[in-house]
C-alpha cells in the first residue's frame, strides 16, 4: 500500500475544503485529470458536495458537469425524500407500538453547511430485538418491500426511488467486542426506560460517541473513506465542547476508541484545517483513499490477515481461512436462524454452510485468492499502522 495522497486526490480534499469554509477554488493544476478526481468523489460518495466547487469551472467539459450535477441533483431528491419517510415510519412505528430510535446520518446532516452535502445512502433505526417482525409489518404496511430478513444483527428494507432502511436489533456484531457489549447495555437501558413517545432520544455525547464508534467499524473492517473523515471534521468544528467534555471521552475510552479518535481527527484537521502533516497521517489518509465510502472486500481481507500478523504471514492466513471457513457462532446464527434457539447444533450447520459456498464457488475462490495474495509487507504495515492509529488495541 502507498504511503501517501496522489495529486488527483489532493486537489479533491481541496474542493472540499473549499466548499467547507466557502473559500475560493483552487484553479486546476496541469497535472490533475478531472476526470478521475470524479471517479474518486463518486468511490467517497462526496461528488454531490464536490459540485459545490466545480459548478462554476470554465475547464470542465459538458458531459463531466453533467456528471457532477447528477450526483447533486440524486443527493437534493434523497435529502428530501429521507426526511420525509423517516417522519413517516417514525409515525407508523409509534401506531404499532415499536420504541425505535433513528441513528447516525440525520445528526451528521445538521453540521454542515447544507444538509444534502452529506450524503446517506440508507437511513438507520435501533429497534428492541423482539420487535423486528413488528417492524417489518409495518414496513410493508406503507409500501417498503424486504430486502434482508434473517434474524441477525440488521434487516433490510427498500422503497423506490431511494429509499434504503436498515432496522437494527443491535448496533454492533460481536467481532467488535468493547462496542457490541457498550451498545447492548445502551439500547436495553434506552428502551426500558419511561417514554411519552415511541420515537426515542438521546444525548449528543452519545449520538456522536456512536458515529465514531461506527466509523471505527468500517475503518477495521474493509475501511472507510473521505466522507468520515468529513463528518469527524465538522463534528470537531462545530461542536468543540462536546467531543473534549469528560463524558464523550469517558464513552469512547470505555469502547478503548479514544486513541482512534485522536488519530482520525487530526488526519480530519491536515486536510480540512490546518495542521501539518506527519507520516502517520499521511499513511493513513493513503489508506483512507483506497478504502471508498465504506471499504472493500480486498481490504477487509488484507485487514483480517494483518490483525491475526505476529511474525508469520503463513499463520496469519491459516487463521484467516480458517475462520472463513468455521464462523463462530454469532455469525452462523445470522445465515441459519435456528440456531438462536439450538446453538448446540453449530456443527451440523457448517456442512450446509460448505454447500453455499459451493453455490456461488467464484465469490468465494476470490475471497481465497485474495488471501493468498496478500503481501509480508503489506501485513506488517497494515498490522503496524492500525496499531498506531488506535485501531488494533490488543
Amino acid at each position: 500500500m502507498r504511503k501517501s495522497l496522489n495529486e488527483n486526490e489532493k486537489y479533491l480534499i481541496s474542493l472540499l475544503k473549499s466548499v467547507l469554509h466557502g473559500l475560493p477554488v483552487e484553479e486546476t493544476p496541469e497535472n490533475v485529470n478531472m476526470e478521475t478526481v470524479f471517479r474518486i468523489a463518486h468511490f467517497h460518495s462526496v461528488a454531490n458536495m464536490a459540485y459545490y466547487a466545480v459548478k462554476n469551472m470554465k475547464n470542465l467539459s459538458p458531459e463531466l458537469l453533467k456528471k457532477w450535477k447528477e450526483e447533486y441533483d440524486k443527493a437534493q431528491l434523497k435529502d428530501v425524500v429521507q426526511r420525509i419517510e423517516l417522519n413517516l415510519i417514525s409515525k407508523t412505528f409509534e401506531q404499532e407500538g415499536i420504541d425505535h430510535l433513528p441513528v447516525k446520518g440525520f445528526v451528521l446532516k445538521e453540521l454542515y453547511p447544507k444538509s444534502d452535502m452529506r450524503a446517506m445512502s440508507d437511513l438507520d433505526i435501533l429497534i428492541p430485538p423482539d420487535k423486528a417482525q413488528n417492524a417489518r409489518d409495518a414496513m410493508v404496511k406503507i409500501g417498503y418491500t424486504v430486502e434482508h430478513y434473517d434474524g441477525g444483527v440488521q434487516d433490510v428494507y427498500f422503497k423506490p426511488p431511494v429509499m434504503n432502511v436498515e432496522i437494527h436489533n443491535n448496533l454492533f456484531m460481536e467481532a467488535m467486542k468493547n462496542s457490541v457489549d457498550y451498545y447492548k447495555e445502551f439500547a436495553k437501558k434506552l428502551f426500558s426506560e419511561k417514554s411519552k413517545t415511541r420515537r426515542r432520544h438521546i444525548s449528543d455525547e452519545e449520538a456522536y460517541a456512536y458515529v465514531i464508534a461506527h466509523t471505527s467499524k468500517h475503518y477495521r473492517g474493509g475501511g472507510t473513506g473521505i466522507r468520515s473523515v468529513l463528518d469527524v471534521y465538522v463534528l470537531c468544528e462545530k461542536k468543540p465542547e462536546l467531543v473534549s467534555s469528560e463524558r464523550f471521552l469517558n464513552i469512547l475510552k470505555e469502547q478503548k476508541l479514544d486513541e482512534f479518535f485522536k488519530h482520525i481527527s487530526n488526519l480530519s484537521k491536515v486536510w480540512f484545517g490546518d495542521m501539518e502533516s506527519t507520516p502517520l497521517y499521511d499513511e493513513m489518509g493513503a489508506y483512507v483513499m483506497i478504502s471508498g465510502t465504506y471499504g472493500t472486500r480486498t481490504g477487509e481481507i488484507l485487514n483480517r490477515v494483518s490483525e491475526d500478523y505476529k511474525g508469520s504471514l503463513a499463520k496469519s492466513k491459516v487463521s484467516n481461512v480458517m475462520k472463513r471457513c468455521f464462523p463462530p457462532l454469532y455469525i452462523m446464527k445470522t445465515q441459519y436462524r435456528w440456531l438462536k434457539k439450538y446453538p448446540w447444533l453449530l456443527p451440523v450447520s457448517y456442512p450446509m454452510r460448505f454447500g453455499a459456498v459451493l453455490v456461488h464457488r467464484r465469490k468465494n475462490l476470490d475471497v481465497f485468492s485474495n488471501t493468498a495474495n496478500v503481501s509480508e509487507e503489506e501485513a506488517k504495515q497494515i498490522n503496524t499502522l492500525h496499531k498506531n492509529t488506535g485501531i488494533f488495541t490488543d
